[in-house]
């Protein structure tokens, strides 16, 4: 092979252009005008944060009550456990007797002294 016909990776000098480069995009029309600022009011952003915290609060809530439902469905406290008892090993308690009738006390009168002035 030549050196002529190995054209692939040499660096080729170019005449430097006759045209201007053209500026940054955003400088192309510019007209001296700027645009006009927007101004929101204290009142319309104290607005805007409550409708963020407002939607936040409700997600936190679905977030926990999904949770909540979750986790007291794999809870078995409405079950009663188990008895391990075995039929032979079931014992009674004796049944208690009545208390005997218990003697009324005797009356008792009280007399108070009324206070002397």
């Amino acid at each position: 092979m030549d050196e002529e016909d190995d054209d692939v990776g040499a660096t080729a000098v170019v005449p430097p252009s006759t045209q201007a480069a053209p500026e940054l995009a955003w400088s192309l029309d510019d007209d001296g005008e700027a645009m006009p600022v927007e101004r929101h009011s204290w009142r319309l952003a104290w607005a805007q944060a409550a409708v963020f915290v407002a939607l936040g609060a409700v997600c936190a809530f679905a977030i926990g009550a999904v949770g909540w439902v979750l986790v007291r469905g794999h809870d078995d406290w409405r079950q009663a456990p188990p008895v391990a008892h075995r039929p032979g090993e079931v014992t009674q308690t004796p049944a208690r007797k009545a208390p005997a009738a218990l003697a009324a006390p005797a009356t008792v009168t009280v007399e108070v002294t009324p206070p002397s002035l």
